[in-house]
């Protein structure tokens, strides 16, 4: 766990040297992360011990806005005066983020062939799915896994 926090760290430091040497307009953090990112896909796997250490930052990711909110609670006089204009950002950029979001999925879906063929069309709703017939089988599952013994069960 600890080495996957320094490599976590390690990318992050190599992102934000970058940005300030090459005096880029991006977050050094979020760079660092691209970079990972462009690891792994070259890499094709995720060590056990970096993907629990994600899993487990993942899980506890709501404890980080913590600080964030305290810090706007204790400038709220400073932001007094913009309450519309960041209520209005925080639910378009939500919306935003919902639709790109749904648009993303549905296209890493249509890419990895699990996309049904009624959602093809632009068709909406339980019932197009339905009508579609079952759902393919999931990929990180092999169709010829032998089933659970009844003592396997949870």
């Amino acid at each position: 766990m600890v080495a996957s926090l320094v490599l976590l760290l390690v990318y992050q430091l190599v992102g934000e040297v970058t940005v300030r040497f090459f005096d880029l307009d991006l977050p050094g953090p979020v760079l660092g992360m691209a970079l990972l990112l462009f690891t792994l896909m070259a890499r094709r796997r995720v060590s056990l011990a970096l993907a629990n250490t994600t899993r487990g930052l993942l899980d506890n990711l709501g404890l980080l806005f913590v600080p964030a909110g305290a810090g706007l609670i204790s400038q709220a006089g400073r932001i007094q005066g913009h309450w519309l204009g960041l209520i209005a950002t925080v639910v378009l950029s939500t919306l935003l983020t919902l639709v790109v979001t749904g648009w993303t999925m549905k296209l890493m879906m249509r890419w990895t062939g699990t996309l049904p063929p009624a959602a093809e069309d632009g068709a909406a709703g339980a019932g197009a799915t339905a009508a579609a017939g079952p759902a393919p089988a999931s990929p990180a599952v092999p169709a010829s896994a032998p089933a659970p013994a009844d003592g396997d069960r949870a």
